[in-house]
């Protein structure tokens, strides 16, 4: 069994989990329809990871996986 360091693998980020929970209590799922809430959740956390990476390298890295999951997204529907 092979053991793997999840917190070695970690984006250092400028942001407390207090922080990361009122940032994600934020987004209101109340118009977004059950099957893709799923989605919205995670575009709300990429938004907020890629807004609080501690380098500049990896929010810019952040920011363009977010913005080709989105368009990975919108392509699966056509």
């Amino acid at each position: 069994m092979k053991v793997r360091n999840a917190q070695k693998d970690a984006i250092p980020a400028n942001i407390s989990l207090e922080q990361l929970g009122t940032a994600m209590a934020q987004l209101d799922l109340q118009n977004i329809p059950p099957h893709k809430r799923h989605e919205a959740i995670m575009e709300h956390l990429g938004r907020i990871a890629s807004e609080t990476a501690a380098l500049p390298s990896d929010r810019r890295k952040l920011m363009t996986a977010r913005l080709l999951r989105a368009r990975l997204a919108a392509n699966e529907f056509k």
